[in-house]
């Protein structure tokens, strides 16, 4: 929708799209609720972010657990007749898939926040664009199409949370998706905190049941007390190998501890999978002495120069440095006075998910719509990797894996739409730490998404949420309710200086994945 009327098939961004005859396998959609495109990119991007949909259905399946079982433990102190054999029973059930999108139904919203509905309802939304799909496949019409879904409930679960997304104005995109990874942070942390009080509760049994709290998950059922026992330690152990790490120039992998740490009710997923850590130092050019300042970072904010900066456009802009001199001269606490200084900006962590903002907005509402070049591989610039010899390459590469584009000449107007790279119905490479199996190191890098692979056995995710899989890797072109297919020469056109398809989006956010390169 551009200013609130659709495009037409000949101007639909992206020209033609490639093998829509052949493409059988459906694809659910997303309607327009009203300049709401920044909205549906931003589901489209997210619904194919690897591993997300697997980590989000985890994060409302350990909350569905946590407050059954806070239920029953309420239940039975207000029951004193009931016996402990039923209250077992109540408290050790298992959710289904129906059971989760049951939750943003039921009277049970009371005790919720309005994050945690926000979430809650988010998933729902995935839950009933998978059953959509799998609706047409089960039907007897072959040309079956799911018919749009309105993301209706879970934008007014949104505006509960942020009035900023209230009535029918264009949002920015990018403001969404940083309100949306916030949420689900603070759910992580609600769910957590759940999961001790849980635990505190159950210590505090009066009718010295002793029974162990489980929370039933996907692979077997796990105490929350044994987790809970080394959560600490592993926390100080992770702690103490980041610490290490920034003097070490490889950057080691997940141990086993971390998948455990992982497997918890309440790991922030967020966290792990979108932030980094930005290391700022400063050097007093008298007596040399170097302050660092480290912050953790969600995303990285590009500015959209003059002129491409060859093979990695976006390393000099992300590691910047600068002469403080004149009137903006640096505090030595060692000097005790303001001297000439030079500051630097390095990344002594980058995110397993990369996101990267081009500024196009910056300094007014006026689009700067100058090329910006966008590799679909780019080699991974944290400094462990750029602490590396000449003749070793970087331990990471980072792979493009999505591109929400803007149509349209202010921030306020226009039309965002989504490319997303649909993996084979993967959406990544799975690493659950429940059980599940995981592809091999280096495979997804190997692979490039060209080849599909079976979604990892025992999980439910993959029947409740994570898009079906496809016949094949490619490109899918998200303009609202039209979703297709593209080729990716056609998409690889679409970033180039001078497209020969008709276009007028500009790149706007850059979605990347890291990849071991093995």
């Amino acid at each position: 929708m551009l200013n609130g009327h659709h495009q037409s098939d000949s101007q639909s961004v992206g020209g033609q799209y490639a093998g829509s005859a052949q493409w059988k396998t459906p694809i659910a959609t997303l309607s327009n609720l009203g300049n709401t495109c920044y909205l549906n990119s931003v589901l489209y991007t997210l619904r194919y972010a690897p591993r997300f949909l697997h980590n989000l259905h985890h994060l409302v399946s350990d909350l569905a657990s946590v407050e059954q079982k806070l239920g029953s433990i309420r239940l039975k102190s207000s029951s004193l007749g009931r016996s402990a054999a039923g209250l077992a029973t109540s408290g050790t059930r298992s959710w289904s898939s129906k059971d989760l999108l049951s939750l943003g139904q039921s009277d049970s919203n009371a005790g919720k926040s309005k994050i945690q509905i926000a979430t809650e309802k988010l998933h729902e939304t995935y839950f009933n664009l998978r059953a959509a799909e799998s609706k047409c496949i089960n039907s007897s019409s072959s040309d079956a199409n799911p018919e749009p879904y309105p993301p209706d409930a879970f934008l007014a679960a949104l505006r509960e949370v942020n009035s900023t997304f209230d009535g029918n104005r264009q949002q920015d995109a990018h403001e969404l998706l940083v309100c949306l990874l916030d949420n689900i942070r603070e759910t992580c942390r609600a769910l957590s905190a759940r999961a001790s009080r849980l635990q505190l509760q159950e210590n505090g049994d009066s009718n010295g049941l002793g029974r162990q709290t489980t929370i039933d998950g996907e692979g077997g059922k796990q105490t929350l007390g044994n987790l809970r026992k080394s959560w600490k330690k592993r926390k100080e152990a992770k702690e103490a190998r980041a610490t290490d790490k920034r003097s070490s120039p490889t950057e080691e992998r997940p141990s086993e501890h971390e998948h455990d740490e992982r497997a918890r009710p309440g790991w922030d997923f967020v966290a792990d999978d979108f932030e980094g850590t930005m290391v700022v130092r400063t050097m007093c050019l008298e007596c040399e002495t170097v302050t660092e300042k480290a912050q953790a970072v969600w995303e990285l904010c590009v500015p959209v120069g003059e002129e491409d900066t060859g093979e990695e456009p976006f390393r000099a802009a992300c590691l910047s440095s600068e002469y403080l001199r004149d009137q903006n001269k640096y505090w030595c606490e060692r000097c005790l006075r303001y001297n000439e200084a030079r500051r630097s900006v390095a990344y002594s962590r980058l995110p397993r998910l990369l996101v990267l903002q081009l500024k196009r907005f910056s300094g007014g509402m006026e689009k700067i719509t100058r090329h910006a070049p966008t590799p679909l591989l780019m080699p991974c610039f944290c400094e462990p990797c750029a602490a590396r010899a000449a003749d070793h390459p970087p331990a990471h590469r980072y792979i493009l894996w999505a591109v929400i584009m803007h149509l349209g000449q202010t921030l306020t107007g226009g039309h965002y739409v989504a490319y997303a790279r649909d993996s084979g119905g993967e959406a990544g490479e799975p690493r659950c730490a429940r059980g599940e199996a995981a592809a091999p190191p280096g495979s997804f890098m190997r692979t490039l998404f060209n080849r599909p692979r079976a979604p990892p056995a025992g999980c439910a995710a993959r029947d409740c949420c994570v898009p079906r899989a496809r016949p094949a890797a490619c490109w899918l072109a998200c303009d609202d309710d039209l979703v297709k297919p593209i080729s990716n020469e056609d998409f690889e056109d679409l970033l180039s200086a001078e497209p020969k398809m008709r276009s007028a989006a500009t790149p706007y956010l850059l979605f990347y994945v890291k990849s071991e390169v093995g």
